[in-house]
This record gives structure tokens, C-alpha cells and sequence, in this order.
């Protein structure tokens, strides 16, 4: 996740240094901050495996559009 729990700012640069911690064999979820489908080509190339997008589902006006 990558919201900071003491000011619940969402730092999405913290995905990154997350990434450096993964371990083989477990599915890593990203969580908090992915707004856009560059963002998530970040992710996956980071080695994310799956992504929460409420937020972004809950306040786009071209969902379908932005997912394609």
C-alpha cells in the first residue's frame, strides 16, 4: 500500500521501493494511487501482479475509455 499510515498521504513512489523487497513466488498487489494505465505498465513492469483501482473506478467520467 502505498498510502502513509501516520498522515494517510498516498506516495505512490513508495510502490518502487517496495518493488525491491518482493519475494519469488507470492503475487504483489499495489494498492492506493494508481490513476492512470501508464501507471499500472509501471507496476507490472516492476513486478506487480495486480492492482486495487477503487478510487480511480469511483471518480472517472471515461472509465471504459481509460482502461482501453
Amino acid at each position: 500500500n502505498c498510502r502513509n499510515l501516520l498522515n494517510l498521504q498516498i506516495e505512490p513512489e513508495r510502490f518502487h521501493t517496495f518493488a525491491n523487497l518482493k519475494f519469488e513466488g507470492f503475487d504483489w498487489v499495489a494498492e492506493s494511487g494508481i490513476e492512470s494505465k501508464e501507471f499500472i505498465n509501471e507496476l507490472v513492469a516492476s513486478g506487480y501482479s495486480y492492482g486495487l483501482i477503487g478510487s480511480a473506478l469511483m471518480t472517472s467520467n471515461q472509465l471504459f475509455d481509460e482502461l482501453n
